[in-house]
């Protein structure tokens, strides 16, 4: 599914290939779209090191998000699994209040 704003973890050699690989994919990417793709900021850097042959490790339980396929009830952030790191998104204090509270709540 990519990565996804709200939660992008990369390991130091990423970092360090995306750096060095960066203005190539600018130019690669303008070239295949004809200019700006109008891509945030973690599709282009998804693209860019599947451009640059990154290696990569998917691993879809460290973030619950309503546009990747989540849990039913996944917004009431009581999913007990000890690798969640991540729910998103909330677009209100309140949402984001109650989320918050019940995944630092104790386990039932």
């Amino acid at each position: 599914m990519g990565l996804h704003g709200p939660l992008e973890v990369l390991s130091q050699g990423a970092v360090e290939n995306w750096a060095s690989g960066r203005d190539d994919c600018v130019q690669h990417f303008e070239q295949q779209c004809g200019g700006d793709c109008q891509w945030g900021e973690d599709l282009f850097l998804d693209q860019c090191l599947q451009y640059l042959r990154a290696y990569r490790v998917d691993d879809f339980e460290q973030l619950i998000e309503d546009h990747c396929a989540p849990p039913p009830n996944w917004d009431s952030c009581l999913d007990d699994r000890k690798t969640i790191a991540a729910f998103h998104p909330f677009k209100t204090r309140d949402a984001y209040d109650a989320c918050m509270n019940n995944a630092l709540s104790p386990p039932r």
